[in-house]
């Protein structure tokens, strides 16, 4: 892992977690998820996390499932920690975890699938 791509990628993570996931569970909003604000709140939880995992996929060399674990794994467990003691928004937070994932997973895979692409054949 190099750290040059490891330190921003991770920082981004925890960033994204705190200020996007956990504020979407915490404050007053829309508890439907087909509201049009909380669409744009779950958009950006899938983009964000999907970027982050494909940057580290990309350029920061490991698995590429390792940069999916390290780019939705502080929102997974925010989401799921702060929904076990609310439970009046565990259904949300579990979407969140779940989205915060999925996007992670594909952006490192897509960034993977790029990288080796755009590798020079020997």
């Amino acid at each position: 892992m190099r750290a040059v791509v490891a330190v921003p990628v991770v920082a981004g993570a925890l960033l994204v977690a705190f200020f996007l996931t956990f504020n979407s569970l915490f404050s007053d909003g829309p508890r439907d998820p087909l509201h049009p604000e909380r669409l744009v709140v779950e958009t950006l939880i899938l983009g964000l996390h999907g970027g982050l995992a494909a940057i580290g996929a990309r350029w920061g060399g490991d698995r590429w499932w390792t940069w999916a674990l390290r780019a939705a794994g502080p929102s997974v467990v925010i989401a799921l920690l702060y929904g076990s003691r609310e439970t009046g928004i565990l259904g949300l937070a579990v979407l969140a975890a779940a989205l915060a994932a999925t996007g992670a997973v594909a952006g490192a895979w897509l960034g993977r699938r790029r990288a080796t692409a755009l590798a020079p054949s020997a």
